[in-house]
């Protein structure tokens, strides 16, 4: 096929031609105001008159191949009929429909940077649009378009209306704290502030789903040819919609997490978060910006994100990350005023529900990574898959101090969760980072979200030195559980530090590396070697038969044919963990064994993918190529029609040890990508995935990756998950009442004043209860007047003389 040429109608004067250039000028302005996209500002003369400065566009090859990142970045593209693609990168642009005077109607296509061309279509049908020898604004066709125009003034204006009620109830909360009034309506001003980011979310989740390509947002992420729910995925796809869907979680989680009658103080708290995240997505990120001339089509997300586990992973995490704004305030505020003792039973629910949101939305994408992208691979410690592994850790340190967390430190494990979530959504939508996931560079945002986060800092490192003293059995960790904090703590210290170099040392000046995966499990494979120490230790099992049960692990893993020795040493630990947690359980003493069991399966799972193998050889059709004890034989090799209208498949006919599966090469010509679908075949003991990454008619290319024990990967995860969440639930049964007065909904945790005719009496500390509590005294009551309760929790005689 060869390119056509630029076209226009047979009267190819220069008013027609001055017309269309300034309608591509404004469009092009209109784009850079909005940062859409860099855009090349055509002159009279270019491509437009036949040649006069026509460039050559197999120059731009190469500045194709560094740019494809902003090709999925043009504000309204669609495929240019009649045009060919140059290599895997089509020419799109934004149409602009002109009306020219001989009536005949004339779409202009302005292509990003790279081409540097300019394509028409003519038809003999009049445009909506007017265009004189001056671009002019748009005419709105009608009702519909001034409905959408009013409908994104009213977005924004309630993102704005969001940002100021949240800094309401932060002033509010500030002179509540101060003088005690006022504590209502900062209530009331936190509630507005969710209720008013909530409906603009639903507004731009609407546009989404109607496909309204006159915002920037949808224009950019959507497409008409997807399905509703999966247009409404490009909400949390694109840097503007995914920001707005963060901040309103914030504000609704603040809002229902803090109670009925929140405390003042973190209310405070708060509202600078809500107020600054609305902020930075109003002004710096706009998910209501509007397209000046509305665009045909949109340009979608990318084929790998176009899955269904897009609709459920993103949404999981973020909800995951924002929950940690409950427990972070009140271990800010509470302490930083001396309002009251932070109360476990308060914030351990919102901790727990980050926790195992958090869990399950690594395991599912790690799995959607695993099974459908083709990487070979489930984790690659990337930048942003660290962003929502550095939160979780902290979180399980905060859970392995429990109650502790009322003292200085254990009030910091409270905090660094969120400022982690925080810090990781800096780095994603900063562009600091080279990573598959992060969204389109946006220096100011990440700044913007980069000072928040040291803000944040600051004022817990205030708070905790301001903190009130450690309330009535809240002592020092035990020693098992200090060793498990310390432990979890150095593996969030190595995954920080990896995370943050590469970051840190462009900053200065020096070349952005990029860290191997290597370095990270290099750095905490003896860190997961001593956590499964201190598993084992807990379990009270005499060192022998931990020494017996290692050795017998050990040389039946070398039996099955593992010989890297750091794989096989993960095992036989992973092992001996696994059984003597199976071993606590079944004799009933902990219910959080259940977890532990889960982690150990995990990390079992994962010794055992690293003695896998995985190799990329040519096949030819009806060759047979045996990796790692597994046949794979190639039947033939077809073309199909591909998932969409416009795609194209090549399908690979395998046999995986006789069982049939295919693999294939999914072309979208109209989106310029090459995508890769794997196919599996998977047991209890092995996975075999095959990758076709070439084909022709007879011979292909396929890359096969063995994974010995992947299922125990998932398996554990999930088995974690669940037992971290039915540990907490039996904790709260046991401790019965006690918890559930210390939990009351809308309760501030101070302590009750004493009745008339009571005196206060030393409760002991029960599992989740601690300091004084009222007990009225009666003529009536089992204890004779002036007797009291002692330490062990019996009664005890009147005091001589009382």
């Amino acid at each position: 096929m060869q390119r056509c040429p630029t076209f226009l109608p047979a009267e190819r004067t220069p008013a027609s031609a001055r017309a269309i250039t300034a309608a591509l000028r404004s469009v092009a302005a209109h784009q850079r105001r909005s940062g859409i996209t860099k855009q090349h500002r055509p002159e009279p003369g270019d491509e437009v008159e036949g040649g006069e400065k026509r460039r050559n566009p197999n120059d731009d090859l190469e500045d194709i191949h560094h740019h494809r990142h902003d090709r999925d970045r043009t504000a309204a593209a669609i495929s240019v009929e009649g045009c060919v693609p140059i290599g895997r990168s089509p020419a799109r642009g934004t149409a602009v429909t002109a009306t020219l005077g001989s009536g005949q109607r004339v779409q202009p296509f302005a292509t990003e940077a790279p081409l540097r061309s300019l394509c028409c279509r003519t038809s003999a049908r009049r445009g909506p649009y007017r265009l004189g020898g001056e671009a002019s604004a748009p005419t709105p066709p009608g009702r519909e378009a001034q409905y959408r125009s009013d409908v994104g003034n009213v977005g924004g204006a309630l993102v704005s209306t969001g940002f100021g009620a949240a800094a309401v109830a932060a002033l509010l909360g500030v002179i509540a704290v101060r003088t005690g009034r006022f504590a209502r309506g900062a209530a009331v001003a936190s509630w507005m502030a969710a209720a008013s980011l909530s409906v603009a979310l639903a507004i731009l989740a609407r546009a989404f789903a109607v496909g309204d390509h006159s915002f920037v947002a949808v224009a950019d992420h959507s497409r008409q040819a997807l399905g509703t729910y999966d247009r409404v995925m490009g909400l949390w796809g694109g840097m503007a919609g995914s920001l707005l869907l963060f901040t309103t979680m914030t504000a609704v989680f603040a809002a229902v997490g803090l109670g009925r009658r929140p405390p003042p103080a973190a209310m405070a708290v708060t509202g600078v978060v809500v107020a600054t995240l609305a902020a930075i997505t109003q002004w710096l990120a706009d998910p209501f910006a509007r397209l000046e001339i509305p665009a045909l089509d949109g340009v979608g997300l990318t084929p790998i994100l176009e899955h269904w586990a897009m609709r459920v992973h993103p949404p999981m995490v973020y909800a995951g990350l924002t929950v940690l704004v409950v427990p972070a305030a009140l271990a800010v505020g509470l302490p930083a005023v001396g309002e009251e003792r932070l109360r476990w039973s308060r914030i351990q629910p919102w901790l727990v529900c980050s926790w195992a949101l958090l869990g399950l939305g690594m395991v599912l994408g790690s799995h959607w990574a695993y099974a459908e992208l083709g990487w070979g691979g489930y984790w690659a410690w990337d930048p942003v898959e660290n962003a929502a592994l550095l939160p979780w850790l902290a979180v399980t340190v905060a859970l392995h101090v429990g109650r502790r967390g009322e003292s200085g430190w254990g009030r910091a494990a409270v905090v660094l969760p969120f400022l982690l979530a925080l810090l990781g959504s800096a780095l994603t939508r900063s562009g600091a980072t080279s990573s598959v996931h992060a969204f389109a560079e946006a220096r100011s945002i990440g700044r913007a979200l980069t000072l928040l986060t040291v803000a944040a800092a600051a004022a817990t490192v205030v708070s905790i030195r301001r903190a009130a003293r450690p309330a009535p059995g809240a002592g020092a960790p035990t020693r098992g559980r200090l060793a498990a904090c310390i432990v979890l703590g150095a593996g969030l210290a190595v995954v920080l530090v990896g995370t943050l170099y590469p970051v840190l040392r462009g900053w200065f000046g020096g070349d952005r590396l990029a860290i191997a995966p290597g370095f990270f499990n290099g750095a905490l494979a003896p860190i997961v070697l001593v956590g499964l120490a201190v598993q084992v230790s807990r379990g009270r099992v005499p060192s022998l038969r931990v020494a017996a049960v290692t050795v017998v692990a050990g040389v039946g893993l070398w039996a099955l044919g593992w010989r890297e020795p750091a794989a096989i040493a993960l095992g036989a630990a992973a092992t001996v963990a696994l059984v003597v947690s199976i071993r606590t359980l079944v004799r009933g003493r902990r219910a959080a064994e259940l977890a532990h069991a889960g982690a150990a399966l995990l990390l079992l799972g994962v010794a055992g993918t690293a003695t896998g193998e995985q190799v990329t050889v040519p096949i030819a059709v009806g060759e047979v190529v045996d990796v790692a004890g597994h046949e794979v034989l190639l039947e033939g090799i077809r073309t199909e029609a591909g998932p969409t209208s416009t795609s194209t498949a090549v399908v690979a006919d395998v046999r995986i040890d006789g069982h049939a599966r295919m693999p294939a090469l999914v072309a979208h010509p109209d989106r310029g990508v090459l995508l890769a679908e794997s196919t599996l075949r998977s047991t209890p003991a092995v996975d075999v995935q095959v990758i076709l990454r070439d084909a022709s008619d007879d011979r292909a290319i396929v890359t096969v990756t063995v994974s010995p024990l992947q299922q125990l990967v998932w398996w554990g995860g999930l088995v974690t998950v669940v037992g971290g969440l039915l540990s907490v639930r039996i904790s709260r049964r046991r401790a019965g009442p006690a918890w559930r007065r210390g939990a009351t909904r809308g309760s501030t945790g101070a302590v009750p004043a004493p009745a008339q005719g009571s005196s206060p009496v030393a409760v002991p500390a029960g599992p989740m209860r601690a300091g004084w509590w009222p007990v009225e005294r009666r003529r009536s009551s089992a204890l004779p007047d002036g007797a009291s309760i002692d330490p062990a929790g019996r009664a005890a005689p009147p005091a001589a003389g009382g």
